[in-house]
């Protein structure tokens, strides 16, 4: 879901939907043990999206062994961040450590407004 709200919020596809989602894949069936082989590197589930030449957007979810090198290596628990590939900047990634209740519903809340644009009263 939030692969989806990104997208839309981003203005990267205001129309999608989670069916549009390939792969939408979990980490159902990763095991302690696949975890501990694979030290020093983490494993994340790690949601892309971006826009082909021809304009068609393709966005995933998936579970991804991470680097120690990465800037997602670090994030745990319920924080998490988002990499934007700029064409001036670069790479730019926003980290949100430890978000509070009044952070996830202040989204709830921003979500719900946007929804409700344009209904009738």
């Amino acid at each position: 879901v939030k692969c989806v709200r990104l997208a839309q919020a981003l203005g990267l596809a205001p129309e999608v939907r989670l069916q549009d989602v390939r792969p939408l894949e979990g980490i159902r069936g990763l095991d302690g043990a696949a975890v501990a082989g694979a030290l020093p590197k983490r494993y994340k589930l790690v949601c892309r999206g971006y826009r082909k030449g021809d304009g068609e957007v393709h966005l995933s979810v998936s579970k991804e062994l991470i680097d120690p090198s990465s800037p997602l290596h670090n994030v745990s628990g319920s924080s998490s961040c988002v990499t934007l590939h700029t064409d001036v900047l670069g790479a730019l990634t926003v980290v949100q450590t430890d978000p509070t209740t009044r952070d996830t519903g202040y989204g709830l809340f921003a979500d719900l407004c946007e929804a409700c644009e344009g209904l009738p009263p």
